[in-house]
């Protein structure tokens, strides 16, 4: 082989430069990575009554610096934004029978970055039930 580069040595030299250039270098990417979380992520709803209402803290952490909203899925309103943020937080008053998705997105884009559920489950017990004074009698034994 003759001609630019000599020898079958040098070509595979520069092919192998080439794919250390191409691949080990770290490429930079427009991803989103976000951790986005709710404390409690559980509603327990009593038995006998018609919505699990709780305060739920939701939280979230991007590795980008951006304008974010938190929405509730199927709905237009905004719970609460954030400019130019790369974390947050926001406590949310939670009135529901059914589970809930709170949706992370981008200010003015419609661009959903991260969700989170909050899910109602059903307790056994009633609301404020009291216990008989009578169970407290036999505890004294």
């Amino acid at each position: 082989m003759s001609g630019k580069f000599g020898n079958r040595r040098t070509m595979l030299f520069i092919v192998l430069l080439l794919f250390t250039v191409v691949f080990c270098f770290p490429v930079k990417s427009n991803a989103y990575e976000v951790q986005f979380s709710a404390k409690p992520k559980r509603c327990i709803k009593p038995r006998g009554e018609k919505l699990c209402a709780s305060t739920i803290e939701l939280q979230w952490r991007s590795n980008k610096r951006d304008s974010y909203c938190i929405y509730v899925q199927g709905e237009s309103k905004v719970l609460q934004c954030w400019e130019n943020k790369k974390k947050g937080e926001a406590n949310v008053e939670f009135r529901s029978a059914e589970s809930v998705t709170y949706l992370l997105r981008l200010r003015d884009e419609q661009i959903v970055i991260s969700t989170v559920q909050v899910s109602v489950v059903y307790s056994l017990k009633r609301a404020n039930k009291k216990k008989s004074s009578r169970r407290r009698l036999w505890r004294a034994f």
